[in-house]
């Protein structure tokens, strides 16, 4: 695979688009959203656009990697699959990746709590939710020569305050709190109080999970002249 230009879908603020620009030349990482491109970190080598994951508006065979990270379950998948064998180089991949439960080590008060609130939300966040919680095996994958993914974990270091408004941001935690009316991150605030835990520091780490594979055929190149589109 190349690693000249990357499209980052569905980008939000861009906190994978920063770690793209490690291995590629230019990263070109576009949402829908207006208000969350806001929050992304200018750099000299990420190209941010407002376009749906569905119409990137990049030029035909293009781009030598399609990703796509905690986003792909939101998706119209099969706009997004068709724009993305589109825009792909011969030779280029798609490769989507979600977060699996996060988990914390040397604080047994934190990591107990947590493996707690993953059990309780388990069944909550909707459909989108549980095809992440399943690391997108249930996902639907029209690419052959699907590649394995190797084992990898994301890591942060978060205060107590911090892993608290990480919690009260997901989904499936939302959506237990306005079906059941019980708060878990106020829980998770009772109880790093009560042992003196708040303002600690965690090291939190979340499993990676996915799918990786050539996005064209192989022996099977992209036809650069059909469906001319924009430059970036």
């Amino acid at each position: 695979m190349n690693t000249g230009i990357v499209w980052d879908a569905g980008c939000g603020s861009g906190q994978a688009s920063e770690h793209l620009v490690r291995y590629f030349s230019q990263v070109v990482a576009a949402d829908k959203s207006a208000e969350q491109l806001r929050l992304a970190r200018p750099h000299p080598r990420i190209l941010y656009k407002c376009a749906p994951s569905e119409e990137s508006g990049l030029k035909t065979g293009s781009v030598d990697c399609v990703c796509a990270f905690m986003a792909a379950h939101w998706f119209n998948l099969d706009k997004f699959y068709c724009e993305a064998r589109r825009i792909a180089a011969p030779g280029g991949v798609i490769a989507l990746f979600c977060y699996g439960e996060p988990f914390v080590t040397g604080d047994q008060v934190a990591s107990d709590f947590l493996e707690d609130i993953a059990s309780k939300i388990i069944a909550f966040g909707g459909p989108a939710i549980q095809r992440m919680r399943g690391g997108y095996r249930d996902l639907p994958f029209p690419f052959s020569n699907e590649l394995q993914m190797p084992r990898m974990y994301a890591q942060r270091e978060l205060d107590g305050e911090e892993l608290v408004h990480y919690f009260r941001s997901r989904a499936s935690v939302i959506d237990y709190r306005q079906r059941t009316g019980a708060d878990l991150c106020l829980e998770l605030e009772k109880r790093l109080t009560a042992h003196g835990r708040r303002h600690a520091t965690y090291r939190v780490t979340w499993p990676l999970a996915g799918r990786i594979a050539p996005a064209h055929p192989v022996g099977k190149p992209l036809a650069l002249a059909q469906q001319p589109g924009l430059n970036p």
